[in-house]
């Protein structure tokens, strides 16, 4: 976690916005002179927020001379498609996520398998990979089960983990995701070029791997909408309030890949405040 206690505070009145009919999100709610855009704008007060953490994040990275490199940008483009796919995702229970759009379509679950089997043996593959060229072994050779048991697991826990409990599925994406961004960060602008190898004939360099991992997500994301609509669960002002909060808070995460302690003390004083306007919301969103 990029900021586990700045995203806990997006993430709980995104979830409160989400639950929120339309015509619950105008009662009435005020912030300082803005008293009357509905309770609706304390997500936009919390965007606000977001938005201005990541600029300052990003250009007191570059003031500390700590700019990102290139796989640094790509994995914050990723991260940025990851916290989209889980925006969408939000309210969906294990019952719904079983249910398909249409006859021989994909459930939801599914879907989300599919991204998580990817974001997996991609992580594998450009582990193995670097580890190569690191130790001056890389070969042009496809992985063999050893690499991706080495990565993943064996190959027995990891078929249980895709096939079992929804919210399984989901921790182990996230554990993978982390992962990700920790172990990939450190990818130097030199070795975005090397070679790498995976299942195609062709060999592509590093830069070209990095950039799968948004690429597929948004893919499957755009899946993910269709089948949403699909099976009823049309977009709302809430979901819709949701989902920029989650992009607000990528962004600013993005930003601190590969330099965790830009922008601490600001961070943490945003936290607060977003709290602070939750509980300040909270009985207006849920006041029957």
């Amino acid at each position: 976690m990029l900021d586990a206690q700045l995203a806990d505070a997006v993430k709980q009145v995104a979830a409160m916005l989400h639950a929120a009919s339309d015509q619950t999100l105008g009662r009435s709610w005020g912030w300082g002179d803005y008293a009357d855009e509905g309770v609706r704008f304390v997500g936009f007060v919390t965007y606000g927020h977001l938005r201005e953490l990541s600029a300052l994040a990003a250009c007191e990275r570059v003031q500390a001379g700590a700019a990102p490199t290139i796989a640094q940008r790509i994995l914050a483009q990723y991260h940025l498609a990851y916290r989209d796919m889980q925006a969408l995702l939000l309210g969906i229970d294990a019952a719904i996520a079983e249910l398909a759009p249409a006859e021989g379509e994909w459930p939801l679950r599914l879907v989300l398998q599919h991204m998580v089997e990817a974001d997996a043996g991609f992580y594998a593959v450009m582990q193995t990979n670097i580890e190569q060229h690191r130790t001056a072994t890389w070969n042009g050779e496809r992985l063999s089960d050893a690499d991706y048991e080495r990565y993943l697991g064996s190959e027995a826990e990891y078929t249980a983990m895709l096939n079992g409990p929804l919210a399984g599925l989901q921790s182990f994406h996230a554990d993978i995701h982390a992962r990700i961004l920790a172990d990939l960060s450190s990818i130097s602008d030199a070795e975005t070029e090397l070679p790498s190898k995976y299942w195609e004939s062709a060999v592509y360099p590093v830069r070209f791997r990095l950039q799968r991992f948004e690429a597929h997500l948004r893919q499957h994301s755009i899946q993910i909408e269709k089948t949403l609509s699909g099976i009823g669960r049309l977009p709302t002002e809430g979901t819709r309030l949701a989902r920029l909060l989650y992009s607000g808070l990528a962004e600013l995460e993005g930003c601190l890949i590969g330099a965790p302690e830009t922008a601490l003390d600001a961070r943490a004083e945003a936290a607060e405040v977003i709290r602070e306007l939750t509980a300040d919301a909270e009985p207006v969103l849920l006041h029957a």
